[in-house]
């Protein structure tokens, strides 16, 4: 591999978290807890989904963020490399709907280009900041007319369901009242497709297909081995 690993797992004894700051180290721990949580959490459904090599080497970043609707033309959206736990004001961005919805009429771009779209985007900013990597996620859901607001996250009871192998049969009925009351009667299941440009196409089909069939957005998106969207 030509680095260090970042974790170091000891059968029967316990962990070592490898970093260049404390404050690193304590991440990388705290992340290994999650996700042993998560694993644990699998095995009520029928075990863990792996992701495959050639999904892993593709991700780059943690796409957890949140975003707001100005107005009709722009948006506020958590800026790439900031956490949702220590993020101020400076750490959202506002961007233009316009610029990334039409950028997804494209074929295909780059990282590259994708990187120059969502710089173009972005308004009143001049450290050149680069919005997250699910911008064009959350153009798609907050451009429909009743959504203001947007929450995504990664929490670890619904990832230990979202990357179980039974994920998508466990979101396919209601159980209770409160779970229909708040989050809907009909929540939206998403496969697994990697953060970015090619997740947001995904979703554009999906919930358009979603909005003919129901007539209204979805309060709830599950995304498999990834996530979830409020």
């Amino acid at each position: 591999f030509g680095k260090a690993p970042k974790a170091i797992y000891m059968q029967n004894h316990g962990f070592i978290a490898v970093g260049k700051t404390d404050k690193e180290v304590l991440n990388i721990t705290q992340m290994a807890v999650k996700t042993a949580k998560i694993i644990l959490g699998t095995y009520c459904l029928g075990g863990p989904n792996f992701l495959p090599d050639k999904h892993v080497n593709r991700i780059e970043t943690r796409p957890d963020d949140t975003s707001a609707k100005v107005d009709q033309n722009c948006f506020l959206v958590k800026a790439s490399g900031t956490q949702l736990g220590t993020i101020n004001e400076q750490g959202f961005l506002k961007v233009q709907f316009a610029p990334i919805l039409a950028a997804l009429q494209q074929e295909s771009l780059t990282d590259q280009d994708v990187k120059k779209v969502l710089l173009a985007a972005s308004l009143d900013n001049p450290e050149q900041k680069v919005p997250s990597v699910e911008t064009f996620l959350h153009a798609i859901v907050l451009s429909h007319e009743s959504v203001n607001f947007i929450g995504h996250t990664h929490p670890t009871a619904i990832n230990s369901i979202l990357c179980s192998n039974k994920a998508e049969e466990a979101y396919s009925g209601r159980l209770f009242p409160d779970e229909i009351v708040v989050l809907g009667t009909d929540p939206l299941f998403i496969p697994y497709i990697d953060p970015g440009l090619v997740l947001a196409k995904a979703l554009k089909e999906k919930f358009s297909a979603y909005l003919d069939r129901f007539g209204k957005a979805p309060k709830a998106i599950y995304m498999q081995n990834h996530g979830f969207i409020a």
